[in-house]
């Protein structure tokens, strides 16, 4: 990365110290074959998620709503 040689969890680890909206440049050895790159660094997305009931839920799908939300997610 940006000239120096970087493991797969060091490349985490450089990238929490870099800003969104910068770049970086990675050579990448694949199939015997250097490949350059570069890359633009954004803001990690946020995926929503939602846990809810359903009708008819069967003993399985309760014990698990329940695991996850004590209150059955009411």
């Amino acid at each position: 990365m940006d000239g120096r040689r970087i493991t797969a969890s060091g490349l985490r680890e450089r990238l929490k110290d870099l800003a969104p909206g910068g770049s970086i440049h990675l050579s990448v050895f694949r199939r015997d074959r250097l490949r350059d790159f570069i890359v633009k660094l954004e803001k990690p997305g946020v995926t929503p998620y939602r846990v809810r009931q359903f009708e008819n839920m069967t003993p399985q799908q309760k014990a698990i709503l329940d695991a996850w939300l004590p209150d059955g997610g009411s």
